[in-house]
């Protein structure tokens, strides 16, 4: 995917862009390979599903981390007809999260305290119970942010 980033249209499909590359850099065999062997030697298993079905499965020696849709974001792809991210999939996000910090489980959650000069407060009001490790995040090689007057805040939540 260009610049990492993994994007759907309005019907779900695939559309991330190939930029223009004259000598990519595409696959990097040694990291790949090395993870490759880390993976494959550890207990550690890659979940990709429904994160409500994946939550309700989990055992206290788990890690999850979570990557939603920013709510407070227009983009496509977190509006998609697939996707359809609400205030009420928001606020269901941050108690399946709660319910993980009482079990015992670590949990890292990606966001944005703030978009295009749009806030999260339901994010924002959520996270001051756990850590908030600010990320100082620079979008100068794609149109991420159109706007460059605008401040995103990126965050990573963690309750360890």
């Amino acid at each position: 995917c260009f610049n990492g980033l993994y994007r759907v249209n309005s019907l779900g499909e695939f559309n991330s862009p190939f930029g223009r590359y004259t000598n990519p850099n595409i696959v990097n065999e040694p990291v790949l390979r090395a993870v490759s062997k880390y993976l494959n030697s550890s207990d550690i298993t890659i979940l990709n599903g429904d994160y409500e079905k994946v939550l309700n499965s989990l055992t206290a020696d788990t890690f999850v981390y979570l990557d939603p849709p920013y709510f407070c974001s227009d983009d496509s792809y977190s509006r998609t007809k697939s996707i359809k991210w609400t205030e009420e999939l928001e606020i269901l996000l941050y108690k399946k999260c709660d319910e993980l910090n009482e079990a015992g489980i670590k949990f890292a959650v990606s966001n944005v305290f703030s978009n295009n000069n749009k806030n999260n407060l339901i994010l924002q009001n959520w996270a001051k119970k756990y850590n908030t490790h600010y990320l100082d995040i620079n979008y100068n090689n794609c149109n991420y942010q159109k706007d460059k007057t605008s401040k995103n805040q990126e965050v990573l939540i963690t309750n360890y």
